[in-house]
């Protein structure tokens, strides 16, 4: 609280403005909680950085196809002048084409996103209605 005095019989007076926001709440220290939020810290760094080096250690390994496959052999596998559209690497004649992977992950995916879509927007809606705001 700043006060001044002016000149005659007024004194004004100046308050610093207080909200209930400006005042931190005393909390009690208790000396394991320093420690464990650097092994809470820590370990999720840890799992972040284990996490990277797989996709690293993935993607390295992945381009030693391109050794033995160019990338048109990825797509299709020609067989006496024939495109063959298939993925079998483990047989004696391998064939390799990502047409067969690719078309399934999509028609798994965009059905699943279809059901779960409607599920998540008709579950929205019964909460709604069930739990009213107020």
């Amino acid at each position: 609280m700043n006060s001044e005095t002016n000149s005659g019989s007024e004194t004004k007076i100046e308050m610093d403005p207080v909200s209930v926001f400006d005042v931190k709440p005393k909390r009690k220290s208790f000396p394991f909680d320093s420690i464990f939020t650097f092994v809470v810290r820590s370990s999720g760094l840890i799992i972040f950085l284990l996490t990277a080096l797989v996709f690293v250690f993935i993607a390295v390994e992945s381009f030693k196809v391109f050794g033995y496959l160019s990338p048109p052999d990825l797509i299709y596998s020609s067989r006496n002048g024939e495109n063959i559209f298939e993925w079998y690497p483990t047989s004696n004649d391998p064939r390799f084409s990502l047409i067969p992977l690719l078309l399934g992950t999509f028609l798994t995916a965009i059905p699943a996103t279809l059901i779960s879509s409607f599920l998540e927007s008709e579950s929205g809606y019964l909460y709604l209605n069930l739990h009213p705001a107020g």
